[in-house]
């Protein structure tokens, strides 16, 4: 099982210790399947870093298909180039349209 935490798993001050039960990884990580890579990201601190994480690994060669999984908290929108590579990047944007940073 994979998870990422929502905004009651933080308020609530349990998110690190259901990570830590599930045997996973502090956000963000990634995980892969045949033919696809997970990203796990942290909506309740989108911050510069994460961005920078999330970026790098969109622009890194890998499987044809990458899905980002996050809580509805983030409600980024995230665009990427017109091509099957991922090697130009992609611009994200929160839900007020402005860059995620």
């Amino acid at each position: 099982m994979w998870i990422t935490l929502g905004n009651h798993d933080v308020q609530a001050g349990h998110g690190p210790a259901e990570l830590r039960h599930l045997g996973l990884p502090s956000l963000p990580y990634t995980r892969q399947l045949p033919g696809i890579q997970l990203l796990f990201l942290n909506a309740n601190h989108p911050d510069a870093a994460q961005a920078r994480w999330l970026e790098t690994r969109l622009s890194a060669p890998g499987p044809r298909v990458r899905v980002v999984v996050t809580s509805p908290l983030g409600h980024a929108r995230c665009r990427a180039p017109r091509r099957r590579s991922m090697s130009g990047g992609s611009r994200c944007w929160n839900a007020t349209g402005s860059p995620w940073s």
